[in-house]
């Protein structure tokens, strides 16, 4: 299961872009929520604008998710806010594995210990403190996850969790 299906209950912590709109933790509903209706802009030319008017290779599709990234396209229809403040930290490492074909979908830095007043990785009440663990949801290639199996097998302290589109663990 992705990330998103193994913690879409996950009420007592951040829910994400995909979580319940009920919970204290996902914040406001904006006009660009999931739960309205989406648009990318006022007509379609702007849209091809801002995506690309006519993807022809694999990496005219990269760039647009690496340019999501960096904050030169506002929102892409997987994520309809720009990226959090807390991404920032690793954002340019997000927009070369984007372009590299790990077509990032939810991220997050590693945090050990900062106050959950923190205005980018803090949550929750006064006086805790906030540690997670760094991961990246993506979309990739069979090719290239395959690459990336062999090369996480060779790091001991790195995991990985992939799924092909029929939902066999690779």
């Amino acid at each position: 299961k992705s990330y998103v299906m193994r913690t879409d209950d996950w009420d007592e912590y951040p829910n994400g872009r995909w979580g319940d709109s009920t919970s204290p933790a996902f914040g406001e509903l904006s006009e660009l929520s999931h739960f309205y209706s989406f648009t990318l802009g006022s007509a379609d030319d702007d849209i091809r604008a801002m995506l690309g008017n006519c993807p022809l290779v694999e990496s005219d599709v990269y760039e647009v998710f690496a340019r999501y990234v960096e904050g030169t396209v506002p929102h892409i229809p997987w994520c309809e806010t720009p990226l959090h403040p807390e991404s920032f930290l690793v954002q340019p490492q997000l927009a070369r594995l984007n372009r590299y074909g790990l077509l990032t979908v939810n991220s997050q830095p590693p945090v050990d210990g900062v106050s959950s007043n923190h205005p980018a990785f803090g949550w929750g009440g006064n006086g805790g403190r906030v540690y997670q663990k760094a991961y990246v949801e993506c979309f990739v290639s069979p090719d290239k996850a395959n690459r990336l199996t062999r090369m996480v097998t060779s790091h001991p302290n790195m995991n990985l969790y992939a799924v092909n589109y029929a939902g066999q663990e690779l």
